[in-house]
């Protein structure tokens, strides 16, 4: 009996993969080219020579290049191909810069000499001999036209990174559903099996909403309504395949009461909105650490939160129906309340963290 492939190496994972790595695919700004010409000392003379010497290289577009078995080493030599040229001879070398005469003295810098005729070229009458000096930059070397020098390039922020990151602001968590706050990427600096990683400063808010079309223009809801946060998971996924724990994730809470009771309490004589209350209020941060994925280039992970919730809604009629969840990565312009409040609050927490994923 045939054993059936998993779903996660399927001929459609596989297009969901690389789906989602074109989704990410994200083109660097227009190019700007920095011209020598305007921002070094170098002539046209000496940046056209540079590019001549790197083209005669042969090194693009050959399997062999520029490398030469001991036999061909040994056969320029007995031909005299790697004698030195007399200083003498140098001193009477010339080239032609705009319209000046400049004397070429290559004898301390290490650079060698080479007739035209030597390299297959067609004689030049503004050019005497070839040579190549590394320390001029090589300019204009390929066409970005042609080779699409230019296309995209999904190089990280830092360089030394193995994997990008993509952070999903102000998503609604609703309890007991898989909402998705993170995505990332591995590029070409992954070069182990696996990593283990850790998330770390998921902000988080708890979002509340109501109806106040009971009425009344003056409310004061005095019976606390009870917003509890029951648990707070977070899963990886492989396409929408989950990943299963191949470690014990270790959660970090702050404040380390963040699962608890919160009490929301409505006091308004002014309605928001038509006939609604709403309020979203910072509670803290949970960090997720131990998350063991495998890993090769072009893997793509989602990390999604599933938050189980509770609430007991109020019993004022006035207020016909309440509704509460959590919001990760909350932004700090998110933070509001309309007629209503919520706590406890955290007394002192400056700015609102930023999510992170790091790996080992």
């Amino acid at each position: 009996m045939t054993t059936p492939t998993p779903s996660y190496l399927s001929i459609q994972s596989v297009c969901d993969q690389r789906r989602q790595q074109m989704i990410r695919n994200v083109p660097p700004p227009r190019i700007n080219l920095v011209s020598p010409y305007e921002t070094t000392n170098y002539t046209k003379f000496d940046l056209d020579m540079r590019r001549k010497a790197e083209i005669l290289k042969y090194q693009k577009g050959s399997t062999k290049g520029n490398t030469l078995t001991k036999k061909q080493q040994w056969s320029q030599i007995a031909k005299g191909n790697y004698q030195t040229l007399s200083p003498s001879y140098l001193n009477t070398v010339t080239k032609k810069e705009t319209n000046a005469v400049k004397i070429v003295d290559c004898s301390s810098s290490g650079l060698i000499l080479t007739p035209l005729s030597a390299s297959n070229v067609p004689p030049d009458p503004n050019v005497s001999f070839l040579y190549n000096d590394n320390q001029v930059p090589l300019y204009n070397y390929l066409n970005p036209i042609s080779t699409r020098a230019y296309g995209f390039e999904n190089n990280p922020v830092d360089p030394n990174a193995v994997f990008q990151v993509v952070v999903y602001n102000n998503t609604i968590c609703e309890s007991n559903i898989p909402n998705r706050i993170a995505s990332i990427l591995f590029v070409d600096n992954a070069d182990q099996n696996a990593y283990t990683i850790s998330i770390q400063n998921i902000p988080l808010a708890i979002y509340i909403k109501g109806d106040l079309s009971g009425g009344v223009a003056v409310i004061n809801d005095t019976i606390l309504n009870n917003a509890i946060i029951n648990s707070i998971q977070l899963n990886a996924y492989y396409n929408d395949n989950l990943v299963p724990d191949r470690s014990l994730y270790q959660y970090t809470y702050y404040p380390n009461t963040l699962l608890q009771n919160y009490n929301l309490t409505i006091n308004t004589n002014t309605q928001v909105n038509g006939n609604t209350f709403s309020g979203v209020q910072y509670i803290g941060t949970v960090s997720i650490s131990n998350i063991l994925l495998y890993a090769s280039h072009g893997f793509v992970y989602d990390f999604k939160l599933n938050v189980n919730m509770s609430y007991i809604s109020s019993k004022v009629p006035d207020i016909i129906s309440m509704h509460t969840s959590l919001i990760a990565n909350v932004t700090t312009d998110q933070i509001s309340l309309y007629a209503c409040s919520i706590q406890p609050v955290l007394s002192t927490y400056g700015s609102i963290p930023t999510l992170t994923i790091s790996a080992v």
